[in-house]
C-alpha cells in the first residue's frame, strides 16, 4: 500500500461500477479511509471488501441520489459519521447517460438526468464544502466529459449536464478556494467498462471509431481516471484550482493526421526546400478543389469529386456518430465511463 492519501477521508459517489469503483479502490490503496456510495448493495459491499482485503479502510453507504437536497445532505451526514467526523475529499462520480436524440427525450428523462448529474453533486457540495472551508482544507473532484466540448449527434442532454459540471467546478473553485478547498474536475475520454477488452465486445467495437485520429488511438480504462483522481486528491496538487483535467487520450484537443508527422523537408537540385509528397491515403490536389477548412492541398483519397479531409476530430466524430449509434447501445456507459441510463451506482 502506498501513502499518498494517508490520514485522508473520502466520499466517492457512483463507487460500485466503472470509474467510481476504480477511484474508490485507488484511494483505498493510497491510504485513504473511503466511504463508497451507490445504489447496489451487493456491488458496494464487494468494493468495500476489496479495499479492506488489500489492507485499506472502507465503508459502503447505500444512496439513491435523486437530486433532492435532503438525500444529498443525508449522504453527507452518513459519510461524515463513518469517516470519523470529517470528509477531506469528495468525488462526484455518479451519473446517468441516456443516449437519446433530442426529439426522443421526454420531460421526465430530462428532469432525471439533470437531477442525478447536476443537482445531486450541487447539493453534496453545498452540504460538504462549508465544513471543509471551516477546517481550512479539502478537495472536491467532479467528473466532466469530453463530449461537453466536442459535439456529437447523440446524447445532447448528457453533454449539457457535463458542461454544467465543468462550469460549476470553476465557480466552486472561486467560491471555496480562498478557504483552502481545491475544486477540480476530470474530463474522461472514451472509457471502456472494466473487463471489456475483448476483440468481439460491443464496447470495443463501438469505442474504437471514437478514438481514431487521437494520439492514444484507443479507449482508456477506469484505472487511468483513478490515477488522475489520486493526484487531485493528494497534496501533490496543492497549487491546482479550478482545472478541468483532460484524461482522454487527446480526444478533445488534438487531431492526428495519419503519417503527416513523417513528412520531411527535402532539398531538390535547384536548392529550394519543399515538402515530400503527401502521406499515403491523401493526395495533393491544389487547384483541383477549392480550399477547405484545413487549407489547400490535403484531400482524402476518394473515387471522384472533391471532399474535405475530416482530420479535426469534431467533424470526424459528427460523421462517425451515426455509425456508433448503430454499433452499440449508448446507454451502456462506455462513452466516458459513466453509468447507464438507469444503472447509475
Amino acid at each position: 500500500m502506498s501513502a499518498r492519501l494517508v490520514n485522508k477521508t473520502a466520499l466517492v459517489t457512483g463507487a460500485t461500477s466503472n470509474i467510481g469503483r476504480a477511484i474508490a479502490i485507488a484511494f483505498g490503496a493510497e491510504g485513504a479511509h473511503v466511504a463508497a456510495s451507490g445504489r447496489s448493495q451487493e456491488r458496494g459491499h464487494e468494493v468495500a471488501g476489496e479495499i479492506r482485503a488489500a489492507g485499506g479502510r472502507a465503508d459502503f453507504l447505500t444512496a439513491h441520489l435523486d437530486g433532492s437536497a435532503r438525500v444529498s445532505e443525508d449522504l453527507a451526514q452518513q459519510a461524515a459519521r463513518v469517516l470519523g467526523g470529517r470528509i477531506d475529499v469528495l468525488v462526484n462520480s455518479a451519473g446517468i447517460y441516456p443516449g437519446l436524440a433530442t426529439a426522443a427525450t421526454g420531460e421526465a428523462t430530462f428532469d432525471e438526468v439533470y437531477a442525478v448529474n447536476v443537482k445531486a453533486p450541487f447539493f453534496l457540495v453545498a452540504a460538504i464544502a462549508p465544513a471543509m472551508a471551516e477546517h481550512g482544507s479539502g478537495a472536491i473532484i467532479n467528473l466532466g466529459s469530453w463530449i461537453a466540448r466536442i459535439g456529437i449527434p447523440v446524447g445532447s442532454l448528457y453533454s449539457s449536464t457535463k458542461g454544467a459540471i465543468e462550469t460549476l467546478t470553476r465557480a466552486w473553485a472561486a467560491e471555496f478556494g480562498p478557504a483552502g478547498v481545491r475544486v477540480n474536475a476530470i474530463s474522461p475520454g472514451v472509457i471502456r467498462p472494466s473487463g471489456a477488452r475483448r476483440p468481439d465486445s460491443v464496447a470495443d467495437r463501438a469505442s474504437e471509431p471514437m478514438m481514431r485520429g487521437t494520439p492514444a488511438g484507443d479507449s482508456g480504462t477506469p484505472e487511468a481516471i483513478a490515477l488522475a483522481a489520486v493526484y487531485l486528491a493528494s497534496d501533490e496538487s496543492s497549487f491546482v484550482h479550478g482545472t478541468v483535467m483532460d484524461v482522454d487520450g487527446g480526444r478533445a484537443n488534438i487531431a492526428v493526421i495519419a503519417h503527416v508527422s513523417h513528412m520531411r523537408p527535402r532539398i531538390p537540385s535547384d536548392g529550394r526546400t519543399e515538402r515530400s509528397r503527401a502521406p499515403s491515403g491523401m493526395r495533393q490536389a491544389a487547384g483541383s478543389c477549392p480550399p477547405g477548412r484545413f487549407g489547400h492541398g490535403l484531400q482524402p483519397r476518394v473515387s471522384g469529386g472533391c471532399q474535405r479531409a475530416d482530420v479535426d476530430g469534431a467533424s470526424f466524430l459528427s460523421r462517425e456518430a451515426n455509425v456508433f449509434e448503430r454499433q452499440a447501445d449508448l446507454t451502456s456507459g462506455w462513452l466516458d465511463g459513466q453509468d447507464g441510463s438507469r444503472g447509475y451506482s
